[in-house]
C-alpha cells in the first residue's frame, strides 16, 4: 500500500550481513524509528537473502509497533562497494538478487548508495566528522578498509580475519594499500565493534617505530554505533530524494553551482529500458537526484564487471584492492543526460578592448644640488671621488670566497699476531703482548612453562573379610599376604592374623572350620578394587579347599584420576629457555658494563650456567613449573687507551713524516690471537698558512697554488659576490676566506 508519512525501509546489505531499519520523514523531519536484528547470510543465496530480510524486517516492525497495513512499501538500499563495477553499475548477479527481493516483498525501490560513499558524502557536506579518515567495516570473518581523503574515496581493500581483529592485522592491511595520499590521523570503525576493540586500537603504537604505517600523528579512534550509522545513511538518502535541504555553502559556491551542477558522490540510479521524459524536479516525490522508482521487472541486465581484481576469489590474508579512484565514478541523473532538456543560449562575447601603450614624454626635474655643485668645482670633485673610494674599499674588504679541498687519503692496513694478557700493563711491541681488560658479571633469569606430563593419583579400596581354615593345622598369615579375586584384583592383609585349624563335631558328625576376620587393602588405586559384599577371594599359595575368604562388607574408598604433572621434558625445555634468554640479554647488558669505545675480543666471551633451581620435581603434580638460573659471563676488552698504544706501536711507524693518521678512519679488529688495524693517512695541511698565501691573488694564481698542494685532487671555489674576471681576486682579509678540507 501507499507509504504513510513518507516512511521507507532502509536495508543495509553487506557481503555477509543484512539489517533493516524504518525511516520516517514527516513534514521535512527525519527519524530512524527502529532497527531490526542483524542477520547473517552467505552473500550469494537468494533464499537466504529473502529469509534474512524477512526476519530483520519483522523484528523492526515489532519494535516500531507496526501492523501489516502500516508497513511502507518503498525501500532504499545501502550496499557494499564490491557489489558495483567500475562503471558504477550493480553487478548483474547482485542486481538479480535485489530484483527478486523487491518482487518477493512488493517493494518500490527508491535507489541505492554505496555504504562508504554515503559516510564520506555525509562527512563532506555536514562536517560531522573530519572529511579525511580511514573507514573500517568489521564483520564476523572479514574487514574492509576505505581510505577517504577530503570526502573522496581514494582506495578500498577487503581482507579476512580469524576471530577478533588485532591492531597488527589492521596495520599490515593499511600498509598494503597502494596510495600516495598521506594517511589521515583518524580511523572510524563500524559494524561488529566493541569497547575492547577500541581499547586495543587506542593502546597500539601506530607511530614512532620502524616499519609502521604512514601516520604523521597518532590517529584518533572512533566507533559508529548502529543508531548513528542509520541516521547517517537515512540523512544521505533523504537528501538525495530531495526531502531534506543540503548543508549551506558560501555564496560564491552557490552561484557557481547554478552554472555548473555539482556531481554527487555515490549517486546511483535504477534505470528503465526506455528513456523517460524530463520531469520538473519539484513535482515528483521519487524522481530526484537520480533515485528513480521503477518496476523491478523492467531492470535491464547489469553489465559484467570488467575488473579481474574485483572478480578474483578472496584468499584469507590477501587484500582485494580496488585501484585508487578520485572521485568514484557516478551515474548522472536522467535530467542531466536528457537530450531534450532545454539549455540557455550562451551569452554573446564582449568586444575586445583596445589599449594604448604610448608612454608620455617625461621631463627631469630641476635639481638645486646640481646647480650648486656647478658653482663649487672642489665640492663637485669631492662628490665624485668619495663614491669611487667607497667602491674601491668595498672591493678590497667585502668579497668572500668558500674553498673546498678534496684530499686523497692513503689507505693503511696492518695485521699481526699477538698475545692478549690481562696482567700486562702496556703494549710490548717486541714480544707482541697487548694488555686487555677482563670483565666478569652475572645474569639471572627465570622462566616458566606449562606442565606436559601426566600423573595418576587416587586411593586404594579397603574392606573386611572372613577367613575360614579347612586344614588340620593352625595357620598364621603375615601382614602383606596377597589375597586375590577370580578376576585378578589383588589385596593384601593390613596386619598379621592367625586362623585356627578345623575341629571335628562328633554330635553333628561334621568339622567346624577355624575362622577369623581380617582387613584387606587393594594393591592398586582405583574404583575397580571396590568389591561387593560376599565376594569370594583366594589366598596366594592356598586353594579354596584349604581356605575360604569372603568379603563381609563392601570394599569402598578406591578411586583414581589423571592430573597434570611435571615431566622430564619440561625440565629440559626450561633449561634451554633459560640459556637462550640469558644469551639474548647479553648484548643489551654489555653497553651498561662497558664504554662505547671499548673493543670486545672476538671469541673471548665465556659463559657458565650455575645450578638450575626448579620449583617442581619430575613426576610432581603441578599445572606449571618454573626455574631460575644464573649465567656467569667472562669477557675481554681493549679499552681506548690501549687502542691508542696499539696504533702508536704498530701503525704510526709505517707512515711518512708529512702524513698523519685520520682519527675518524681508524678501525681495529681483535680476535683470540690477532689484531688488525685499518686507517687512512692524510697530508698535514696548515689551513691558516694556505689562507695567508692566497690573500689578494688573482683567480689563475690561486688555482696554481691550490693545485700544488700535496694529495689535493680536486677543489671548488665559490665567490660572493661573483665579480667579473678583472675584479675577481682572492679576498685581502683571511677572515673572508673559508677553507674546508674533505678527505
Amino acid at each position: 500500500m501507499e507509504s504513510q508519512n513518507k516512511d521507507f525501509w532502509l536495508i543495509v546489505i553487506e557481503e555477509k550481513e543484512i539489517i533493516v531499519s524504518l525511516v520516517s520523514r514527516p513534514e521535512g523531519k527525519l527519524q530512524v524509528r527502529g532497527i531490526g536484528e542483524k542477520q547473517i547470510w552467505s552473500g550469494t543465496d537468494e533464499k537466504e537473502l529473502i529469509s534474512a530480510v524477512d526476519i530483520s524486517l519483522n523484528t523492526c516492525s515489532e519494535i516500531c509497533h507496526l501492523s501489516e497495513d502500516q508497513e511502507p512499501d518503498s525501500v532504499a538500499f545501502i550496499i557494499s562497494p564490491f557489489w558495483v563495477d567500475e562503471e558504477g553499475e550493480i553487478i548483474s548477479s547482485k542486481a538479480e538478487l535485489l530484483k527478486k527481493l523487491c518482487t518477493q516483498f512488493d517493494f518500490k525501490p527508491l535507489g541505492f548508495i554505496i555504504d562508504d560513499e554515503a559516510i564520506a558524502q555525509d562527512s563532506d557536506q555536514k562536517g560531522s566528522i573530519s572529511n579525511s579518515f580511514i573507514l573500517i567495516h568489521l564483520s564476523a570473518t572479514e574487514f574492509r578498509i576505505s581510505l577517504i581523503h577530503l570526502g573522496k574515496i581514494k582506495a578500498r581493500a577487503k581482507y579476512t580475519h580469524s576471530g577478533d581483529l588485532s591492531p597488527k592485522e589492521l596495520e599490515e592491511a593499511i600498509s598494503s594499500l597502494e596510495t600516495q595520499v598521506t594517511l589521515p590521523p583518524q580511523m572510524i570503525f563500524w559494524g561488529k565493534t566493541s569497547p575492547t576493540l577500541e581499547d586495543q586500537m587506542i593502546n597500539y603504537p601506530w607511530t614512532g617505530k620502524r616499519g609502521s604505517v604512514g601516520f604523521l600523528h597518532f590517529p584518533e579512534i572512533k566507533l559508529i554505533d548502529d543508531q548513528a550509522l542509520f541516521s547517517t545513511f537515512s540523512q544521505v538518502v533523504t537528501q538525495e530524494l530531495g526531502e531534506l535541504p543540503k548543508p549551506q555553502v558560501e555564496e560564491e559556491s552557490k552561484s557557481k553551482e547554478k552554472k555548473e551542477p555539482k556531481e554527487e558522490v555515490g549517486k546511483k540510479e535504477f534505470k528503465t529500458d526506455k528513456v523517460q521524459e524530463p520531469t520538473p524536479p519539484a513535482t515528483s516525490e521519487e524522481d530526484d537526484f537520480g533515485f528513480i522508482a521503477t518496476d523491478i521487472a523492467k531492470f535491464p541486465p547489469a553489465k559484467d564487471l570488467p575488473s579481474e581484481k574485483i572478480k578474483k576469489e578472496l584468499v584469507p590474508g590477501t587484500p582485494l584492492v580496488i585501484d585508487e579512484i578520485s572521485p568514484v565514478p557516478t551515474q548522472p541523473s536522467l535530467l542531466e543526460t536528457d537530450p531534450l532538456a532545454s539549455t540557455d543560449p550562451a551569452p554573446p562575447s564582449k568586444p575586445k578592448r583596445k589599449f594604448s601603450f604610448k608612454l608620455p614624454k617625461l621631463k627631469l626635474p630641476r635639481l638645486p644640488l646640481l646647480s650648486f655643485l656647478k658653482k663649487k668645482p672642489a665640492l663637485l670633485i669631492l662628490f665624485i671621488v668619495l663614491p669611487l673610494v667607497g667602491l674601491v674599499l668595498s672591493w678590497y674588504f667585502l668579497p668572500k670566497v668558500n674553498i673546498v679541498l678534496y684530499v686523497k687519503p692513503e689507505p693503511l692496513e696492518f695485521t699481526t699476531s699477538a698475545t692478549f694478557d690481562p696482567d700486562a700493563q702496556s703494549v710490548d711491541k717486541e714480544n707482541l703482548v697487548i694488555p686487555v681488560k677482563q670483565l666478569s658479571f652475572s645474569i639471572t633469569e627465570t622462566q616458566e612453562v606449562l606442565s606436559t606430563g601426566e600423573l595418576t593419583i587416587g586411593e586404594k579400596s579397603k574392606g573386611e573379610v572372613k577367613i575360614q581354615n579347612r586344614t588340620d593345622e593352625r595357620v598364621t598369615l603375615t601382614k602383606g599376604t596377597v589375597i586375590s579375586t577370580e578376576s585378578g584384583l589383588s589385596f593384601t592383609l593390613t596386619s598379621e592374623v592367625s586362623v585356627a585349624s578345623k575341629t571335628p563335631d562328633f554330635e553333628l558328625g561334621t568339622d567346624l572350620w577355624g575362622e577369623t576376620k581380617a582387613m584387606l587393602q587393594a594393591t592398586q588405586i582405583g574404583a575397580a578394587s571396590n568389591l561387593a559384599q560376599n565376594t569370594r577371594l583366594t589366598i596366594k599359595d592356598y586353594t579354596q579347599s584349604q581356605f575360604i575368604v569372603t568379603a563381609t562388607e563392601s570394599f569402598t574408598g578406591g578411586y583414581a584420576e589423571t592430573v597434570q604433572a611435571v615431566s622430564k621434558e619440561d625440565h629440559q625445555e626450561l633449561k634451554a629457555r633459560l640459556i637462550s634468554a640469558m644469551e639474548e640479554k647479553l648484548p643489551q647488558i654489555l653497553p651498561e658494563k662497558t664504554s662505547p669505545q671499548d673493543l670486545l675480543l672476538q671469541n673471548s666471551t665465556e659463559t657458565e650456567v650455575e645450578d638450575i633451581e626448579y620449583s617442581r620435581e619430575v613426576g610432581e603434580k603441578a599445572q606449571s613449573v618454573s626455574a631460575t638460573a644464573t649465567l656467569n659471563v667472562t669477557l675481554q676488552l681493549l679499552d681506548q687507551e690501549t687502542q691508542q698504544q696499539v696504533i702508536d706501536a704498530f701503525l704510526s711507524p709505517t707512515i711518512s713524516s708529512d702524513l698523519t693518521i685520520n682519527p675518524d678512519s681508524i678501525s681495529i679488529t681483535v680476535s683470540e690471537d690477532e689484531v688488525s688495524i685499518s686507517a687512512s693517512a692524510i697530508p698535514q695541511l696548515d689551513a691558516e698558512s694556505i689562507k695567508s698565501d692566497l690573500l689578494g691573488l688573482s683567480e689563475s694564481k690561486a688555482e696554481s697554488l691550490l693545485q700544488s698542494l700535496p694529495r689535493v685532487y680536486r677543489y671548488t671555489t665559490a665567490f660572493s659576490p661573483d665579480l667579473p674576471p678583472p675584479l675577481k681576486t682572492m679576498p685581502h682579509s683571511p677572515k673572508n676566506i673559508s677553507l674546508d678540507i674533505q678527505y
